[in-house]
């Protein structure tokens, strides 16, 4: 509270980055971009079109330059092109952003199905790899 400016933002980033290096000592999932992926949800809350943009553009640069190191060739308008796999999270962003923060509707046959969906989709792929 007694912090103003600047002292903020780089109290922010200092802590950000030791959490960050935990996260990749502590071998965390996605490591320390992991750890600033939460913390990117966490600094740029709200509904505002600078936190959507600060949200967007922080996750661009997390999936893109830190985690992206698969790339897909593809020939577009004549022009080769690559795209980084890890890019096509930034598509959920749209989910994240419709997401109004209430429950839905459910039932019980659908929480069970929840449940139950992805042991047996892993089921039928072990499945299907057995026979091809």
């Amino acid at each position: 509270r007694h912090m103003k400016g600047w002292s903020i933002v780089l109290t922010a980033l200092l802590i950000s980055g030791l959490v960050s290096l935990t996260g990749t000592i502590m071998m965390t999932d996605y490591y320390g971009a992991g750890v600033l992926m939460v913390l990117t949800f966490y600094f740029f809350r709200g509904r505002k079109w600078w936190c959507l943009l600060g949200q967007f553009l922080a996750l661009f640069w997390i999936n893109v330059y830190l985690l992206g190191s698969l790339y897909y060739p593809v020939k577009l308008f004549g022009m080769e092109l690559e795209i980084v796999q890890q890019g096509f999270a930034l598509f959920a962003l749209g989910l994240i952003w419709l997401y109004q923060g209430r429950q839905g509707a459910h039932s019980k046959e659908f929480q069970y199905f929840c449940y139950a969906f992805y042991p047996v989709h892993i089921a039928v792929l072990v499945l299907l790899s057995a026979l091809l």
